[in-house]
């Protein structure tokens, strides 16, 4: 009878330790691939982010260079576009900006997707700039200032959701407004959308 026992225990013992074992290492397995399967879309993820948002950059340069056509005391010295030349631009990088985005809808989180669906309306707004006569220079500033701000929190968001937690450091002042502003506070609007010579 204890033959009978101890062959039992044993069956048993050596049951339990296959399953453990066959339970444990399925278990690391799917880990491994959960992390293989985060890694490729972190990666997507970033990707799609950068592209979209140096086409939104691009688009937005467009509409500063033909603001600056209007209001050059905004940015004295700088490259301008007028009207007729920029507009072919500003629709082209509208297209590409729009199509970028359907990556976003795709691949990310639901702040990144309603900031990302932000600051493409701010920049649509954008338009407004050129349409009517009656926008000034202030008018200018405002709104590439809310342009930042969606931009910012496009950032923000996408920072998040790649998993980085340091916060998006503040823009330093460009050369031309560290000499026209008298503080080292940068103009609203104006920093990160200033065209290149």
């Amino acid at each position: 009878m204890l033959a009978l026992y101890s062959a039992a225990v044993a069956l048993v013992t050596g049951a339990t330790s296959a399953w453990l074992s066959y339970y444990f290492g399925s278990r690391k397995e799917l880990f491994a691939w959960q992390r293989e399967q985060a890694l490729r879309w972190d990666g997507s993820r970033r990707e799609a982010y950068s592209a979209y948002a140096a086409a939104v950059k691009r688009e937005v340069r467009i509409h500063v260079k033909m603001a600056a056509s209007k209001h050059p005391e905004l940015w004295p010295g700088h490259e301008v576009l007028d009207i007729s030349t920029g507009w072919p631009l500003l629709v082209t990088a509208e297209d590409e900006r729009a199509a970028l985005l359907e990556s976003i809808l795709l691949l990310a989180d639901g702040p990144t997707v309603a900031a990302a669906r932000e600051w493409q309306q701010k920049v649509w707004e954008l338009r407004r700039l050129h349409n009517d006569t009656s926008i000034t220079a202030e008018s200018v500033r405002q709104a590439l200032a809310g342009t930042s701000d969606a931009r910012d929190r496009f950032y923000a968001c996408a920072r998040a959701d790649l998993g980085i937690l340091a916060p998006l450091p503040s823009p330093a002042p460009l050369p031309h407004q560290r000499e026209v502003t008298s503080s080292a506070e940068v103009e609203p609007g104006l920093s990160d959308h200033a065209p290149s010579a």
